[in-house]
């Protein structure tokens, strides 16, 4: 979920902060509801996967609806050892020429992610924001319930994770094999930056949208993000996904502080 803000900003979250050096980061408020969620709704998704090795997605990010800001491309490769189930999950995202007086971003997200376990192992970011450069990198270890997070400064931080952690790129692709209807509801925790938050994701309806690309019938989908029990209420963001089997992300919208995105999805192979 927290993809949407990836394409649209890049580091939307990690603005929040990074923790110092050594310190271990909270675990998101403890909650049945989300590990009993998010079980349930991965065991409930069709046996097979809804995206494979060669997909790309591309979009077409614009500012307040009108304004041309950047583009963004998803794509699937294969990742990890042979017979390990885990897909490379690759996020690239540009501002335009036009937008770049204004704001200035290359990133390029990559996440190593076993759909079947519905965990995210790796996760490495790299970006260029208006002059400043991360590098960063987090390494899950759910069976411990704990992540490794790398910073630009190669200083080790030790975070505390719950079950089911993704990264911001595995985020969208977990809601993907889910049996997305209306009324599902998950919670899980993501880590970016090396803060934890806790992304609360509800399909709120289906119906049927209109974009650049034709018309799609399509799910619904509405994300809020919590940070230490708090509701972050200017990080909001709701998509669209295909109700075909496929279940592609059509279009998104976010609101952020500074205004609003629309990601809308041009192309798909």
């Amino acid at each position: 979920m927290v993809l949407a803000a990836g394409i649209a900003g890049g580091s939307i979250l990690a603005r929040e902060g990074t923790p110092p050096a050594g310190s271990t980061e909270a675990a998101p408020r403890d909650s049945g509801r989300s590990r009993t969620a998010l079980s349930s709704g991965v065991e409930g998704r069709p046996g097979s996967l809804p995206f494979e090795v060669g997909e790309r997605l591309a979009y077409r990010v614009s500012w307040a609806e009108t304004l041309e800001a950047g583009t963004a491309e998803l794509r699937v490769t294969s990742g990890g050892s042979k017979g390990s189930g885990a897909y490379r999950l690759v996020l690239d995202a540009t501002s335009t020429p036009a937008m770049a007086s204004v704001y200035r971003l290359q990133l390029q997200g990559s996440s190593l992610f076993d759909p079947h376990r519905g965990i995210s192992r790796e996760y490495r970011r790299s970006f260029k924001e208006n002059g400043r450069t991360v590098r960063d990198s987090v390494v899950f270890n759910p069976a411990g319930g704990t992540a490794r997070y790398v910073d630009s400064g190669k200083q080790v931080n030790r975070l505390t994770i719950q079950l089911g952690a993704q990264d911001p790129v595995s985020a969208i692709y977990l809601v993907r094999t889910l049996g997305l209807k209306p009324g599902l509801r998950v919670l899980f925790p993501i880590v970016e930056g090396g803060v934890t938050y806790e992304a609360d994701v509800r399909v709120a309806g289906s119906e049927l949208i209109s974009t650049a690309l034709g018309s799609f019938a399509a799910h619904r989908v509405e994300a809020v993000l919590r940070r230490g029990g708090s509701l972050m209420r200017d990080k909001k963001m709701t998509f669209w996904f295909t109700s075909d089997p496929r279940r592609i992300p059509v279009l998104a919208s976010v609101s952020l502080p500074f205004g609003s995105l629309l990601v809308e999805l041009t192309s798909a192979n």
